[in-house]
């Protein structure tokens, strides 16, 4: 499992990077989507408790 969570949080890190940002820009795009699995969020065990450390991805999104 800790293999596992290694790679996703890799995948996650560099699945949208700024070259990303720099095309939608050419494009005149003043917004994007960007999907999240709910499961980033939350678990179903535990559903009303946020997970604080999967915001650390979207904040880097919006950093770029």
């Amino acid at each position: 499992k800790r293999e596992a969570d290694f790679v996703f949080e890799k995948f996650l890190e560099y699945v949208f990077i700024i070259s990303d940002v720099k095309f939608f820009a050419t494009l005149g795009l003043n917004y994007i989507w960007i999907a999240f699995y709910y499961r980033y969020f939350n678990n179903d065990m535990n559903p009303q408790v946020l997970k604080k450390t999967s915001f650390k991805y979207l904040d880097s999104i919006i950093k770029l």
